[in-house]
């Protein structure tokens, strides 16, 4: 019998040896791979089996079926039984291990499965379609069933997907992937990071905590809190029943859970952060930095409150709980005076101290109390000479001792940091610190401590800084150091941490006056918190305390947490995109452009566009612009094109990739893609080109709207693409932009940027130059809106026009945009205000005097208001005075360049206007026309 084994000898031979696959060798090598299909299970003995094997394998089937197609039966072989055992071994495949190692067996087997069925040599059932599918679908999305985890596997699975949907004999195939695959991109949540890089947000050895402005203070006491684990395992298995906890402990726990049991790189601290209080109680500020030791501090007492009545109450704090004992033993008597104080921390000196052995020895030194500082004795009611002393009771499994590098400075009232050197060890022997003996400790065991974690201060200064810390893993055999620095977490060598942490000055050269002398400069770098665990053998550190078992709710919320970081891992890929665009070019070629499923795969492109794509971190723009160049094609020709698009330009991730793709080129092609879309609707119709027009249109103003409030959100390319809409439409456009009060928005924005002073700053001779001012493009815009637009047009809608259009108007006063035309609107805007008095209307032409060129508008609105005979008679005289001064100024301001034409047809225009008057005041009339 035939071995993979000898086949696979056989065949490494014939690559080695460089022979091709031509007519002649394909019988040879045809006849062991026969021979491989009938003896072998893909799934239980091919892994054995190197890469190159089955590409052979492929091309040996592809070209046998090419020249000899009649040789396979010759041989004894059946396609349709080895595809159906290729099949089942796919289809019962358990999935690979993880994503770094690819599994050849089941890569090579799709590849072969794949070449069977382009080659059309095997009969597939729709209901056997129907399974593949789901079961493809299954092995390359469901994060609970994902079997296909490398890359090079993936790319084999969606060309198997692929191929077997084009040999669906109906549509049910293409209705059921256009389903799935559109609810898997639906589920996704849309992303803040842009790109969006899943991958890279996957823990790497543990998971980090966000900073959210100045609280790494929280993070870096957090992080070494969660590293000993007899803490991590009460806060996580604590029975709080009966406790009045609040949402302090609660956070902490789900704090916990995530940094126990999340893929994630970090954890988001928010939640946690909102129930914490500053030392005054109220609510803490994420951008004011606390002390460590006062945040440690107040959060143990914190725990222990919420937990008073519990049996919890007194175990919560039991990992950092010591005790000391303070003894006054009396010189003169007998008398021996004790008091015992809890302490979580150990405090002290690093001024003067250089080494912790030191610091804590003046910690525990003994003070005389003699002469005017002696002791009363209250067994003897008297004062006498005595000694105090500080020994340790009980010392806690992990003993956290805080350095304090910041002092008070008298004179100026500022704490200050102390940088002096301060050395400490790796191992220490607490024994020397406490009352000694079995009888006072209770603990006849040698009590050396190993250091297990330095939280570090960064900074010149004791207000402002950054805290980080350096962490022993306590999980043997690895017992590695990594450095915890808010959401990032790497390795320490552990050797550096004199450098790190010891703090110190550097001596450096420098020139003062001339002179190089010698300084000191401190490094900004120390310890700050120092953190030992207690055991029993120096050279033996072993954790017994296993993982917790968590509570089932904190499980659930992390698992679907990495659920959906896994589910973004498989969708916002490179790879997807591209698959995704050879699977939907393949449907719209085999998909009829009228068939009611190609509905369905218009819908999946445009979101698997601007949901996945355009946030996809690719190597060049090349996939981007493939699916621009997609969906442009796909939209052509079909009659629900129009239906589609409709809808489509509402969506929220559409309308993203225009106002807050913080990719210009992504924004560009956007907008490209809407003309050319639109270009491709009115090659088939006409008609739907308008209705498609509109809908564009409404949805850019709308993004219009959005960019003026949050003031000039990417303004320029909007109105740029509103431009190009009003080249396409028209006078169509123009009326479905004003409609939807686009003029308005512009207007506004433009007056907003006129009214700024902002100034560049020229640094040679520091004179103030105004700044280029970007309203170019919104002025251009409403030029050509107004060129479009006629007063009846626009007054035939809403007050919201006229208001817009008076927005406009006062442009005049701050832009180029003091146009004869604007100037007759703005006249047309009060004449069609009824409420509007004649005064207004002479107040108007004199502000507008200077412009000039519009006379014969002025007349004629004139005219117009004065035969309505709604204005007030009284006021009709004061018009022929205006009209004279009004007629006098313009001329004045010609200057030298007086055309005596132009200012005869002036005088004779307001001729007109006093003889219309002149029936409702005669005097007035003849008065006017005297001094005319």
């Amino acid at each position: 019998m035939v071995t993979a084994d000898t086949v696979s000898s056989f065949l490494n031979r014939w690559i080695s040896s460089g022979h091709k696959i031509d007519q002649e060798c394909v019988p040879v090598i045809l006849a062991a791979l026969v021979k491989i299909a009938q003896s072998l299970q893909p799934s239980t003995e091919w892994p054995r089996l190197p890469r190159e094997i089955y590409h052979l394998t492929r091309d040996v089937f592809a070209r046998s079926l090419e020249i000899r197609p009649l040789f396979l039966t010759a041989c004894g072989f059946e396609p349709n039984t080895f595809f159906q055992s290729v099949l089942n071994g796919l289809l019962q495949y358990p999935g690979e291990v993880d994503d770094t190692l690819c599994d050849e067996s089941v890569a090579g087997s799709l590849d072969i499965a794949s070449t069977f069925l382009q080659k059309d040599c095997v009969i597939v059932e729709n209901d056997t379609i129907q399974i593949v599918l789901r079961a493809m679908f299954e092995k390359l999305f469901d994060p609970q069933k994902l079997c296909f985890k490398n890359d090079y596997t993936r790319s084999k699975a969606f060309d198997f997907m692929n191929v077997t949907l084009t040999r669906a004999k109906d549509t049910t195939g293409f209705e059921l992937i256009c389903t799935m695959l559109k609810g898997f991109v639906q589920a996704s949540t849309i992303p803040v990071e842009w790109p969006y890089i899943p991958k890279n947000s996957r823990r790497n050895h543990f998971v980090g905590l966000r900073n959210l402005g100045a609280t790494c203070y929280q993070n870096s006491t957090l992080q070494q809190l969660f590293m000993v684990p007899q803490f991590r395992q009460l806060i996580l298995t604590a029975d709080v029943s009966g406790a009045n906890v609040t949402e302090f402990f609660s956070q902490l726990r789900s704090l916990f859970g995530f940094m126990q049991l999340s893929l994630r790189q970090y954890c988001d601290t928010q939640p946690f952060f909102a129930t914490c209080t500053d030392p005054d109680g109220q609510p803490a500020n994420p951008i004011i930095q606390m002390d460590v030791d006062e945040f440690f501090n107040q959060t143990m007492d914190r725990l222990e409150h919420e937990l008073r009545g519990t049996p919890m109450a007194s175990e919560i704090a039991r990992p950092f709980a010591g005790k000391f004992v303070q003894k006054i033993r009396s010189l003169d008597c007998e008398h021996v005076s004790e008091s015992f104080q809890p302490f979580h921390t150990l405090s002290v000196d690093v001024k003067n101290a250089h080494t912790l052995e030191k610091s804590i020895e003046a910690f525990f030194a003994g003070e005389h109390l003699d002469g005017d500082n002696k002791y009363k004795c209250d067994e003897c009611n008297k004062h006498v000479d005595a000694v105090k002393s500080t020994s340790i009771r009980h010392l806690p499994p992990t003993l956290i001792v805080h350095l304090k590098r910041f002092d008070l400075d008298l004179e100026t009232m500022r704490r200050t940091k102390i940088h002096d050197r301060f050395e400490f060890p790796e191992f220490i022997d607490m024994i020397p610190y406490t009352s000694r003996g079995p009888d006072e400790t209770g603990d006849p065991k040698p009590l050396g401590y190993r250091l297990t974690g330095v939280l570090v201060h960064s900074g010149g200064t004791a207000d402002a800084g950054h805290y980080y810390s350096y962490i022993r893993s306590p999980k043997p055999p690895r017992e590695d150091w990594f450095e915890f620095n808010d959401r990032s977490i790497s390795p320490f060598n552990i050797n550096h941490l004199e450098d790190a942490c010891f703090g110190g000055y550097d001596a450096r050269r420098v020139v003062r006056d001339a002179k190089e002398v010698v300084v000191n400069v401190p490094r900004t770098r120390s310890a700050y918190m120092l953190f030992y665990e207690r055991h029993d053998d120096p050279m033996k550190m072993e954790s017994a305390v296993p993982d917790p078992d968590l509570l089932p709710e904190i499980i659930a919320s992390v698992e679907s947490d990495n659920l959906n970081l896994i589910g973004d891992i498989l969708l916002f890929d490179e790879g997807f995109c591209l698959a995704m665009n050879r699977m939907i070019m393949d449907m719209s070629k085999t998909i009829a452009r009228d068939h009611p499923t190609y509905y369905n795969v218009l819908d999946l492109a445009w979101r698997v566009l601007f949901t996945v794509v355009i946030r996809v971190k690719t190597k060049d723009n090349a996939t981007l612009e493939y699916w621009f160049t997609l969906l442009e094609q796909l939209v052509k020709n079909s009659p629900h094109s129009v239906p589609f698009l409709k809808e489509a330009f509402k969506e929220d991730n559409f309308r993203f990739a225009l106002l807050h793709c913080p990719e210009q080129h992504v924004r560009g092609l956007t907008s490209e893609c809407v003309i050319k879309v639109l270009g491709g609707v009115g090659e088939y119709s006409r008609s739907a080109l308008h209705s498609v027009l509109e809908a564009s249109i409404i949805s850019v103003s709308h993004l219009v709207h959005v960019s003026v409030v949050e003031r000039g959100t990417n303004f320029t390319d909007l109105v740029s693409l509103m431009s190009r809409l009003l080249d396409s439409g028209g006078e169509l456009a123009a009326n479905v932009m004003f409609s939807n009060h686009i003029i308005r928005s512009l207007a506004i924005y433009t007056k907003v940027e006129l009214e700024k002073r902002i100034y560049r700053t020229n640094e040679q001779n520091r004179v103030a130059e105004p700044a280029p001012r970007p309203t170019e493009p919104a002025v251009a815009l409403i030029r050509k809106l107004l060129d479009f637009l006629s007063p009846e047009e626009i007054f035939a809608g809403s007050d919201d026009r006229v208001e817009a259009l008076e927005d406009v108007a006062e442009l005049a006063d701050v832009s180029d945009l003091s146009n004869g035309r604007l100037q007759f609107w703005r006249l047309q805007i009060v004449l069609c205000q009824s409420s509007t008095d004649i005064l207004q209307i002479l107040q108007i032409i004199r502000r507008l005097s200077n412009y000039g060129g519009f006379s014969e508008a002025i007349v004629y609105l004139a005219l117009r208001e004065l035969s309505k005979g709604t204005s007030n008679p009284n006021n009709l005289p004061n018009y022929i005075d205006e009209a004279r001064k009004w007629s006098l100024v313009v001329i004045a301001a010609m200057g030298d360049d007086v055309d005596q034409e132009v200012v005869q047809k002036r005088n004779d225009s307001i001729v007109n206007l006093i003889v219309h008057v002149s029936p409702h005041d005669p005097k007035r009339s003849h008065r006017a026309l005297t001094n005319l």
